[in-house]
């Protein structure tokens, strides 16, 4: 489903252009391979393909105003709450990717018992091996 929106939204935005077709399409390739990273768990790969959609819902929100040219006013008004509509969902699908891996970080708690230094880790099973780095709350 994802793959059939994102086909629709590059052919609104590059029209029957194959070229400009084929790289947006390496692009947007490129652009989730960096963001989900070596090992992302399933809703890493769920939220980076949100993000991704979300990405491409902006820059075809872009296009679309800047190619109107000369508009009227309800027309203007029109492709800025849609810029900003879209914005406002691709600021969202990054906060919530940010969240989610930040939430699957170890906690490490070091605590004061009479002199000495008890360590307390504890680790998510979710959590990808590159998201294991220790986290120091101390009083």
């Amino acid at each position: 489903m994802a793959s059939y929106t994102e086909e629709m939204l590059l052919k609104q935005k590059n029209g029957e252009n194959l070229l400009l077709h084929e790289v947006r399409t390496a692009q947007l390739e490129s652009l989730r391979t960096e963001l989900a990273g070596p090992h992302p768990s399933p809703i890493e790969r769920l939220l980076v393909e949100r993000v991704v959609a979300c990405w491409l819902q902006v820059c075809v929100a872009d296009y679309g105003a800047a190619q109107r040219g000369s508009h009227t006013f309800v027309q203007g008004d029109y492709d800025q709450r849609r810029q900003d509509r879209a914005h406002k969902r691709f600021l969202s699908a990054v906060r919530t990717l940010a969240t989610v891996r930040r939430l699957a970080l170890p906690i490490r708690v070091d605590v004061s018992v009479a002199g000495t230094f008890e360590t307390t880790i504890t680790a998510s099973a979710m959590a990808p091996d590159r998201f294991r780095l220790p986290v120091s709350v101390s009083n």
